[in-house]
């Protein structure tokens, strides 16, 4: 037992031998080796180095250099902006078209606006005698001075919504919810000219756009004209197309789609719907109109070349199954429908189906009611409100009433109540970019105003 218990100790004491060389041989050895501090430094050094260029990588990443850039170059003299041709390349031609859309946006269900012709040259011809204009496909030089859009103001000369020349196939401008508001090729600056000062149109429609009308303004429109109507027309829409007016109205057995004349308002022709329908709202687009009915679900397409060939049938869905009021917006290429809620529906007018719907509030902030006739002005809905003689101007973006114009005025309740007239109902542009046409239901006149300022 004691031999057994002594060579235990033993190899115990050899064992605390061996670490002790050991440790002595480490820090004798190794650590005083010059060999292994080289490679310790070499190891720190590289080290150093990668995190050196991968934070140089971050930052050409986020600044975007050149290959052929160097991070310090120019130091000293460098002015802080970076060359990004190709971000200014990229910017310019999105500016370059919508500059060419006048202040208005592009969109690729419309085709760009046309360049308006030099008036300083022999051509004829609009392309090439504004040898200014860029083509869609062309990059503009980033050394020159990046027009800023945001500062256009876009020009009513084309603003009727109803007529051939806002379709999309259409050689006028289309207008883009860009900037909300229709333009011209007329009478707009070139758009390829930055230093081109706005129209004297462009700055009254910004001026109409801005300013702030609530009812408590009391008359804010001027009566330019007073035309005749039909008295036994229950007016449900009117529709200005290429310099004729065009009448919808309703009650059943009394539905007809209508004619007029727009310098006197009286009934050229007329051509009746089904007994049984009740004829509504009247929008024109692309060579046809669309009339609906209130509780049919169910509209017509007319051609306008063959009103009285008999018109296609569509169905269509709303709010509350009913349709009211109808225009069309040819930026967006949507018919727009009331339907007496407070919502505004868009359509695609080719399947009839929703695309969208905006919730519409009042300038106090309460919800819309009983929103009837609707036209498409100045990139705004001007809409009819039932047993209101009032004209809602909304933004068709946002649902938001920017403004409220007070008619009560224009024929007083209590005078053509003895004549047996209803409510203000029925609003459309005119060949007179700032003259609209409006009327009611049962009135035996019809007037032509300009909202103001």
């Amino acid at each position: 037992m004691d031999v057994d218990v002594e060579m235990v100790d033993s190899r115990r004491e050899a064992q605390k031998d061996d670490i002790v060389a050991a440790e002595n041989f480490r820090d004798t050895e190794i650590v005083d080796n010059p060999i292994v501090r080289r490679q310790n430094i070499c190891f720190l050094i590289a080290m150093f180095s990668c995190v050196v260029g991968f934070s140089v990588y971050v930052v050409g990443r986020i600044y975007e250099f050149s290959p052929n850039d160097s991070m310090f170059s120019g130091m000293g003299t460098h002015s802080g902006e970076v060359d990004n041709n190709d971000k200014i390349k990229k910017v310019s031609i999105a500016n370059d078209k919508f500059d060419k859309s006048h202040g208005k946006g592009w969109s690729k269900n419309h085709p760009e606006p046309q360049a308006s012709p030099d008036p300083d040259s022999n051509s004829n011809n609009p392309e090439s005698s504004n040898e200014t204009a860029n083509s869609s496909n062309e990059i503009p030089d980033p050394s020159n001075e990046i027009p800023v859009p945001s500062n256009e103001i876009p020009d009513p000369s084309n603003n009727n919504p109803d007529s051939n020349n806002d379709t999309p196939d259409s050689n006028n401008d289309n207008p883009d919810y860009n900037n909300d508001n229709p333009e011209s090729n007329n009478d707009t600056p070139d758009a390829n000219n930055s230093n081109s000062e706005p129209s004297a149109d462009y700055l009254k429609v910004q001026q109409w756009l801005d300013a702030k009308v609530t009812l408590a303004d009391g008359i804010m429109y001027e009566i330019i004209d007073q035309l005749h109507h039909d008295k036994n027309a229950f007016t449900e829409g009117l529709c200005f197309v290429d310099g004729r007016l065009f009448e919808s109205t309703g009650l059943v057995g009394e539905s007809y789609l209508k004619e007029l004349d727009p310098e006197t308002g009286d009934v050229i022709k007329e051509w009746p719907l089904h007994k049984e329908d009740f004829g509504e709202g009247l929008a024109f687009v692309d060579g046809s109109f669309f009339q609906l009915t209130y509780r049919q679900h169910k509209g017509y397409k007319y051609n306008i070349n063959k009103l009285s060939a008999r018109p296609e049938e569509f169905e269509f869905e709303s709010t509350t199954g009913e349709g009211w009021g109808l225009t069309y917006d040819p930026v967006a290429n949507e018919l727009i429908e009331s339907d007496g809620s407070n919502f505004l529906h868009f359509w695609d007018p080719v399947t009839m189906k929703q695309k969208r719907k905006v919730q519409v509030h009042r300038m106090d902030g309460q919800k819309a009611k009983n929103i009837n006739e609707l036209e498409m002005w100045r990139g705004r809905v001007l809409a009819n409100v039932w047993f209101q003689d009032i004209i809602l101007v909304i933004n068709p973006k946002t649902g938001v009433v920017e403004k409220e114009y007070d008619f009560s005025k224009l024929w007083d309740k209590s005078v053509r109540s003895h004549a047996g007239a209803d409510v203000l109902n029925g609003i459309s542009v005119s060949d007179d970019d700032d003259i609209l046409y409006v009327t009611g239901k049962y009135w035996d006149r019809m007037f032509k105003i300009r909202l103001l300022p």
